[in-house]
């Protein structure tokens, strides 16, 4: 039950007994100068022991690398991230609702994306809002403090309101979790 792909800076997620990882990058040298848009998922047993296989579970609409993947409201977001170059900080999120393992991704577009993009940042999911913190920011491309709220997503599904700030770190950080 070991994962297919070897990469890295790519994020993970659990829902609906099922792990999922999503991008990363796969080149061999540490710059990802190269990223995957693949999801991959596998079962999770009553005994948190994972199936003997991880299956393709539909691409991201982009490929992206050090991004974060979260879960709420039974739905999966992939949030932020970059594309093949360190100064490619992304807002996009994307979202997909699985069935069975199985996702079919969806861009959540416009106003409901994040306010400034972000790569290298962390994300939680808690009482089904997702909080983004810190990360290099697309705005001047500097290590972050601020500290993103998502509206309420207990019904799952796209992002249907603004994203808001909340109070920032003292300290500007990048690459924590």
């Amino acid at each position: 039950n070991q994962f297919g792909t070897d990469r890295f800076g790519a994020s993970s997620a659990i829902v609906d007994g099922y792990l999922y990882v999503a991008g990363g990058c796969i080149s061999t040298t540490t710059d990802c100068d190269s990223v995957t848009d693949s999801v991959q998922y596998t079962q999770i047993d009553a005994n948190g022991n994972l199936s003997n296989a991880w299956s393709t579970g539909g691409n991201l609409p982009a490929g992206r690398a050090w991004g974060q993947l979260e879960a709420a409201g039974g739905t999966l977001y992939y949030i932020g991230g970059q594309t093949n170059t360190a100064t490619d900080e992304r807002p996009e999120i994307y979202w997909a609702t699985p069935s069975a393992g199985a996702v079919s991704w969806a861009a959540v577009g416009g106003s409901y994306d994040l306010p400034d993009g972000r790569t290298q940042h962390s994300a939680v999911s808690w009482n089904n809002r997702i909080y983004v913190t810190g990360g290099i920011a697309e705005t001047g491309g500097a290590v972050s403090s601020v500290v993103y709220v998502g509206p309420d997503l207990s019904a799952g599904g796209a992002i249907a309101s603004a994203w808001s700030t909340t109070s920032s770190f003292n300290i500007a950080r990048s690459g924590h979790s």
